[in-house]
C-alpha cells in the first residue's frame, strides 16, 4: 500500500512540475517551426516529402514517410528526432541553412512530451526573412569615407610643404598615391590594388 501511495505522490509531483514549466506553443514552438520548417513543409502545393507542418492535423497526418508528430512521445516524433541528428547526417532537419539550437530542440522535445498542445485553428505561416534596408544616404557613406581619407582630412595647404605619399584604406588591400599640385591641394593619382605574393 505504501508503494502505491509513493508512486501516486511521485506522479502528482511530476505532473505539477510539468504543468509549471508548460511549453507555450504560440510563444515558443510556433516561431521555431515557422523559421526552420515551413520553407519546405508549409502550405504549398507540393511540400517536400508530402509533409505539411502548418497545422497540428497535418503534422500528425504526416507525409510520404508517415507521421511527424506523436503527441506525448518525442522519441517517436520525427519533428523532434530529425532535428537532433548530427549536422552531416543525410536525414537531419532542416537539411540546409541554420540548424536548430539545443534550447530549440529541447523546447520541441518538452512540448511533444507534454502532449503537443496546439491551439485549435492555429495555422502556421513561413517566417519572413529579414532584409537589410539600405537607404540612399547609407549607400554613399562608403565613398564619402574614402573621399575624406583621400582629400578631406588634408591639413597642409602650403604647396611648398606638400610631399607625395602613398596611403592605404584600412581593412582593404587598396592603396592610393597623393601628389601635390599648385594651389596648395592634393590630387590623387589613382587607386590601385596591392598584390600580395
Amino acid at each position: 500500500m505504501n508503494r502505491i501511495y509513493m508512486m501516486a505522490a511521485s506522479a502528482a509531483l511530476l505532473t505539477t512540475a510539468m504543468a509549471a514549466d508548460k511549453v507555450d506553443f504560440v510563444k515558443e514552438v510556433k516561431p521555431i517551426l515557422e523559421k526552420h520548417c515551413l520553407s519546405c513543409h508549409g502550405d504549398t502545393e507540393k511540400p517536400k516529402g508530402g509533409l505539411k507542418l502548418n497545422t497540428k492535423e497535418n503534422s500528425i497526418k504526416g507525409g510520404e514517410k508517415g507521421t511527424s508528430l506523436v503527441p506525448g512521445q518525442p522519441e517517436k516524433s520525427p519533428l523532434y528526432t530529425l532535428t537532433i541528428l548530427p549536422p552531416d547526417h543525410d536525414d537531419v532537419m532542416p537539411p540546409k541553412g541554420e540548424k536548430l539550437k539545443k534550447d530549440e530542440t529541447e523546447t520541441l522535445k518538452n512540448w511533444i512530451a507534454q502532449g503537443a498542445d496546439w491551439p485549435a485553428g492555429e495555422v502556421l505561416k513561413q517566417a519572413k526573412k529579414e532584409v537589410a534596408v539600405i537607404t540612399p544616404m547609407a549607400a554613399i557613406e562608403g565613398p564619402k569615407q574614402i573621399w575624406k581619407k583621400i582629400v578631406g582630412n588634408n591639413k597642409i595647404t602650403d604647396a611648398k610643404l606638400m610631399k607625395a605619399y602613398t596611403d592605404y584604406i584600412v581593412g582593404s588591400p587598396t592603396s592610393f598615391e597623393m601628389l601635390p599640385i599648385p594651389g596648395g591641394a592634393f590630387q590623387h593619382s589613382g587607386i590601385r590594388s596591392l598584390e600580395f605574393t
